[in-house]
């Protein structure tokens, strides 16, 4: 666009032609639209898949250092799991699971890649066997946060070639996986190791397809579950800075505003602490759902009540004696109103994932905010600080100057 000057006349000439072809402005602007955010999307990958060196030395405060700091989350804090995420917040974190965004999970895997060390990798390939064969050991199996024989049965289901679905096939194929998708920057430590067990797979299965399925089917999953990982901590590392800053004062306001019912309307203090407008709150948690009944109009009260509660239970578990009883009684009512327990559920798992997601996004803002003032003070000299003042006028005001605007 900067060189909008040496290109005008033929955008011009361009624009003439889409119009005389089509005929139809509207379906012009569509065509137009669609081609924009096709061009946006495949550029920004680009410039991740490129700039993803600058992307982790930005971000290298949130990456943990050593296994130490293995409950380090990404914004710098500590988590306890067990101490600090109620049942329902853990369901609100598997709630919808698979559907991640796509540059969240690009961001995620850098993560992953830089906390993937070379003592993890050599952790990995000492479970080599003479054959080139490799198990599946404690390291793999923290990294994709789930149990050994979990992940052979998984990926048992998902493989339909029969001749694949040997467990020592399975744990070789997921080390190599993991190694080439977390641990590209340590491939000296492991190459030797990968190539002895590509050729350990090759001679067992003697087919390249078959071989090719095994390998793909890894890599799925590997890197699904290492993402969801590191998004999920940092789905836990936020609530837990929530808690921290919830008061009984943010409580009583959030419970004041239960009506007689047992319905609540939603306060300004929830709509603050998950950085949603009143009037946009219920429109947008809505979407979490296909549900018809949940999705009409006399279902906002439902979405409000549902809402509040799922404040409550994510931010202040350590404050549940002031609003236990004011539950007991909205979901009195959200069962009267809805009549139906399967439609129920879904408004309260939706409700959850929805102040979570919130929630995050928030605390992460504010996090880059307070990265983004700290550089701009850095970068802030004395001699800005004269130019500025200088435009000031006899009497006190002071002309915006060109530092200021830049």
């Amino acid at each position: 666009s900067k060189y909008e000057g040496d290109w005008r006349d033929k955008y011009n000439k361009a624009r003439e032609y889409l119009s005389n072809q089509i005929g139809d402005k509207k379906a012009e602007e569509e065509l137009l639209e669609c081609a924009d955010e096709y061009v946006i999307d495949k550029v920004t990958d680009k410039v991740i898949k490129e700039k993803e060196r600058d992307v982790i030395e930005l971000k290298k405060d949130e990456i943990p250092k050593d296994e130490k700091e293995k409950g380090r989350g990404l914004f710098g804090g500590l988590y306890d799991s067990g101490a600090y995420v109620v049942e329902t917040i853990k369901s609100a974190f598997t709630f919808n699971k698979n559907k991640i965004d796509d540059h969240e999970k690009a961001e995620a895997l850098i993560i992953v890649e830089e906390s993937a060390t070379p003592e993890k990798c050599e952790e990995i390939v000492s479970n080599q066997k003479d054959d080139g064969s490799i198990e599946l050991g404690d390291t793999v199996c923290n990294e994709l946060d789930v149990p050994k024989e979990e992940i052979i049965t998984t990926i048992h289901k998902n493989i339909k070639n029969n001749k694949l679905k040997s467990p020592e096939l399975i744990s070789t194929a997921v080390n190599l996986s993991y190694l080439k998708k977390a641990a590209p920057k340590h491939e000296s430590l492991w190459k030797d190791k990968y190539n002895k067990a590509r050729d350990y797979l090759s001679k067992q299965i003697g087919d390249a397809n078959a071989e090719k399925e095994l390998l793909d089917c890894a890599d799925n999953y590997v890197i699904e579950n290492c993402t969801k990982k590191v998004i999920t901590d940092k789905k836990k590392n936020a609530v837990v800075a929530v808690q921290d800053s919830t008061t009984p004062e943010k409580c009583n306001d959030a419970v004041s505003h239960q009506k007689d019912d047992g319905s609540f309307e939603i306060s300004d203090t929830v709509c603050k602490e998950i950085d949603v407008p009143v009037a946009d709150v219920v429109p947008t948690a809505k979407k979490y759902t296909q549900n018809k009944k949940l999705k009409s109009p006399d279902s906002e009260p439902w979405w409000k009540t549902a809402l509040t509660l799922s404040y409550l239970k994510v931010a202040a578990p350590h404050h549940k004696k002031l609003w236990e009883d004011k539950e007991k009684k909205a979901r009195e009512y959200l069962s009267e109103q809805i009549g139906d327990a399967v439609a129920e559920k879904e408004l309260l798992d939706c409700a959850d994932k929805y102040v979570v997601d919130n929630v995050t996004k928030k605390v992460e803002k504010d996090h880059k905010k307070d990265k983004a003032i700290t550089i701009v003070q850095d970068a802030a000299s004395p001699d800005k600080c004269q130019e500025i003042v200088s435009k000031q006028k006899d009497d006190g005001s002071i002309e915006l100057d060109d530092s200021v605007c830049k």
